[in-house]
């Protein structure tokens, strides 16, 4: 992944590789980047890739901080951070 991709864009394109159902190996070689730093961005992200994910999760953005968020369903707003 090169320096200028936004968050957003990079937490929608690892999503969609998760929901695809490549592995982190795979994930690796797709973007050229090594499987401990997907790994670290999925786990900062909140992807899980030990649990099946919706292919109705998406990228939002949050309601009170404005930040990229990994959000499981349409009415999930709000990011963990803000919502603790």
């Amino acid at each position: 992944m090169t320096a200028v991709k936004s968050r957003a864009a990079e937490l929608a394109e690892l999503l969609q590789l998760r929901i695809s159902g490549m592995t982190t190996a795979e994930m690796a070689l797709k973007l050229g980047i090594t499987r401990v730093a997907i790994c670290n961005r999925l786990e900062q992200a909140g992807i899980p890739m030990s649990q099946p994910i919706s292919p109705r999760a998406a990228v939002r953005s949050c309601l009170s901080c404005s930040r990229p968020f990994i959000s499981t369903q349409p009415a999930h707003r709000i990011c963990d951070c803000c919502r603790s």
